[in-house]
């Protein structure tokens, strides 16, 4: 096994991590619906892989406040606050109109009308008489024609070229196509004013879910297109060939088996050279870490090294808990002795040390069948230089000395530290409990099965419906993976071409306009001292562009200078861009956020030192916004995500804090939780706050007749709380989200004219103190 170069560690690496499993592309998987359209069925035993391996969850830096449009499967909190990332999604408001049902009395009823037969005509007279009957009978023809042709004649759409005030720009037309969607008309605005806006709402998965996978495709579709040449790559040439042969492992069937035999034969997991003992499983467990950044059974976590000596860090994988949670299924012998067999055509061919098939199963029902409950019961453990020989049974003192020196510079001053200490025993002293030939074909086969999940989708392991399911699912996990590890430069060609001039200029104006609001929003200004800390942007537009910037191409070519060229072998990629981010310093290259998996839509990150906030790329997929739209519409989009930002501010960095959480307990007191949803009450409060930020930053323009084709009757504010209310459409506390806090603004009920009894007008709002609209 080659020592590994001092060039491949990086100063600060971070070793041996995993990307989170994707979620179960099987009834489950809520993310990349099956499509419609049922293609040829895989063959028996196809699979897609759920992780790359190597990536492991980080500890979470901050939280994200929306429901998972998870796309890959971390399960978080719908709308954890309280964070650094902030996650209101889009916003839009509504409301409907009430057509009468009440009839009228017929003032004049036809029994009082006079008589209108002609007189008896004089005799004498016939001929004229004739004549004239026949002149009225061709009348009355001719007119009873035109009626049937008006009648069938479609009356012009409402707000069509005829509406003079209607907006006819492509980003209106837009909007306005996807509100008709999802409108109700007859719903009542001042009763369920969801209902109104939602209620033909034609996703099976929420909105954040609908505008994650817009955002997963753009950016996909930008990355495939990209055309990179062998060497010599600029930073976004390399994360797009990087996805490109990532998603090639399904598109193309490019299964780079070559490699991973190639993996194994370094690590040491063919004879010669036999294994002996528990120093080869650890010495292979650190090379598939160090040099691959490859999770074994047992992964690195970090590995530091300092002038006061090295401190490693190992835990389970996540891999292996899939591993385990697979052995758990019923039935699945049967679907195991399919799998050793194909992966024993593929690779274990000629190759030693060799298991049969019962001998394999023998250990593995060893090794997996108490292991799930040492997941949920962590054990710690640590040594120093002083007893590390006491941490592994049969390994001495000597022995760790070479490993350690081998792979990490060790000094003599050492600190190591497990997560588990029974599944750390479990397989790095397997040798000393099945002998170091099985264990070492043993360990051979776990990863040789964790790896064919990744590069030989989805032939192996996990199996989907069609073909086209599992390409969906592939994509969603290459773009988690380059999102990881080289995010900005992945991300680019989405924000060259999402945020050109104009959306800039905008984004200018609406973040002036928004925090102009704040300064007379609420009644008591005295009560919220934290609202004069918010940057005032009357000259400058504070931290707002701070993440764009680092996607500027000079930023690029100095963040990603130590980034290798990609190649079209996705393992190959796969080390190549942990190496370059293990010595890059992350923030500058990875849109990664510390455990959170890029499965929704996060659109800001809080800087609570400046009081400030950055916007996310992620934030151009707000669906009612466009430069050329009613200021309504970006006020309701654009302009809620910076309010909802600087309301998040105003929460965590203010002194008065109980006057918050006091008000937050009483709106959940009082919201009507029949749909069983939880939301944090916090999270209702910020949102509360920042609706009624864009509320007041429309008071200068609340005469607007400005509206959507097809939309008049939305015309003004209406207009704004029907493309506020629209981004909740299809949530899981959607109705909850959009209903209580229209609840809280009298002037919502106002503009819908809701009577006193009214569902949409609360009596007692829990706010009814605090803004000054």
């Amino acid at each position: 096994m080659a020592v590994l170069p001092a060039a491949e560690q990086g100063p600060h690496s971070q070793v041996a991590e995993e990307v989170p499993s994707l979620p179960q592309a099987d009834k489950d998987a809520s993310y990349w619906p099956v499509s419609d359209k049922q293609l040829p069925s895989l063959p028996a035993g196809s699979a897609t892989p759920p992780a790359l391996p190597g990536l492991e969850e980080r500890p979470a830096l901050m939280s994200s406040q929306t429901e998972p449009a998870v796309l890959p499967g971390i399960e978080k909190e719908a709308l954890a606050s309280g964070s650094g990332k902030g996650t209101p999604r889009s916003s839009r408001s509504g409301k409907g109109s009430v057509r009468s049902t009440k009839t009228e009395k017929d003032p004049f009823p036809l029994s009082n009308q006079p008589s209108t037969s002609p007189p008896q005509p004089p005799r004498g007279r016939n001929s004229s008489l004739v004549k004239g009957v026949a002149v009225l009978l061709v009348l009355v023809i001719a007119l009873l024609v035109v009626m049937v042709i008006l009648k069938g004649a479609k009356p012009p759409p409402k707000g069509d070229v005829l509406d003079g005030n209607a907006c006819q720009s492509d980003d209106c037309k837009r909007v306005a196509r996807l509100l008709l969607e999802s409108l109700q008309p007859n719903a009542p605005p001042c009763a369920d004013f969801y209902q109104l806006v939602c209620g033909r709402w034609k996703h099976a998965e929420g909105q954040g879910e609908v505008l994650f996978q817009r955002f997963v495709d753009e950016i996909t579709e930008l990355a495939r297109n990209e055309v990179a040449p062998p060497t010599n790559q600029a930073p976004v040439q390399k994360s797009s060939l990087a996805y490109q042969a990532c998603e090639d492992i399904v598109a193309k069937n490019n299964t780079s088996m070559g490699t991973v035999e190639q993996i194994l034969q370094e690590a040491g997991f063919y004879s010669p050279p036999s294994w002996t003992g528990p120093v080869d499983a650890l010495n292979s467990t650190f090379y598939l870490g160090v040099k691959w950044c490859i999770a074994a059974p047992i992964r690195l976590t970090y590995a530091r090294s300092s002038y006061r000596g090295v401190t490693i860090r190992m835990a389970p994988s996540e891999s292996l808990k899939a591993y385990v949670e697979r052995r758990q299924t019923p039935n699945i012998s049967a679907q195991l002795k399919d799998d050793f067999a194909v992966l024993e055509a593929m690779i274990e061919q000629n190759k030693t040390p060799k298991l049969t098939f019962d001998e394999w199963m023998q250990v593995d029902t060893s090794v997996t069948m108490d292991a799930m409950p040492m997941f949920k019961s962590m054990n710690f453990a640590g040594w120093n230089e002083t007893n590390i020989q006491d941490a592994i049974q049969g390994m001495s003192r000597k022995q760790w000395d070479d490993v350690l020196g081998l792979y990490f510079n060790h000094t003599p001053a050492l600190r190591f530290y497990v997560d588990s200490l029974e599944l750390f025993k479990k397989f790095i002293e397997l040798p000393n409990a099945v002998g170091a030939d099985k264990a070492q074909a043993y360990v051979r086969l776990y990863m040789t099965e964790m790896l064919a999940m990744k590069v030989y989708a989805p032939w192996v392991v996990r199996e989907f419906p069609t073909y086209d399911s599992a390409l969906n699912y592939q994509r969603r996990y290459c773009f988690a993976i380059i999102e990881q590890t080289a995010g900005y430069a992945f991300l680019t060609p989405y924000v060259t071409k999402a945020f050109p001039a104009e959306t800039r200029e905008d984004i200018k104006e609406l973040q002036r306009s928004v925090r102009d609001a704040y300064d007379s929003l609420f009644t008591d200004i005295d009560r919220q001292p934290n609202v004069k800390r918010l940057p005032s942007y009357s000259t400058d537009t504070g931290r707002v562009f701070d993440l764009l910037r680092l996607f500027d191409a000079k930023s690029l070519e100095r963040n990603y200078a130590i980034y290798a060229d990609m190649t079209s072998d996705p393992l190959v990629n796969w080390k190549q861009l942990m190496l370059g981010r293990a010595s890059s310093f992350w923030t500058h290259v990875t849109m990664g956020t510390g455990g959170v998996l890029p499965t929704e839509l996060i659109f800001y990150e809080i800087d609570s030192l400046s009081y400030d906030f950055s916007l996310r790329p992620d934030v151009a997929v707000v669906p009612t916004y466009g430069s050329s739209t009613p200021e309504e519409l970006k006020l309701a989009s654009l302009g809620f995500v910076m309010a909802s930002a600087m309301a998040e501010i105003l929460y965590t960095t203010q002194a008065n804090a109980s006057v918050w959480n006091e008000t937050a307990t009483c709106l959940l007191e009082q919201q009507n939780s029949a749909n069983g949803t939880e939301v944090q009450p916090i999270v209702l409060l910020e949102r509360l706050v920042a609706l009624a930020a864009i509320v007041s930053a429309s008071s200068a323009n609340n005469g607007s007749t400005s509206h959507l084709p097809g939309l008049a009757e939305f015309a003004g504010r209406k207009l704004l709380y029907v493309a506020w209310c629209y981004q909740y459409c299809g949530e899981k506390a959607g109705r909850l989200l959009c209903n209580e806090p229209l609840k809280e603004l009298s002037v919502f009920a106002d503009t819908f004219q809701c009577d006193t009894s009214a569902a949409m007008r609360k009596t007692d709002p829990c706010t009814s103190s605090w803004f000054s609209l």
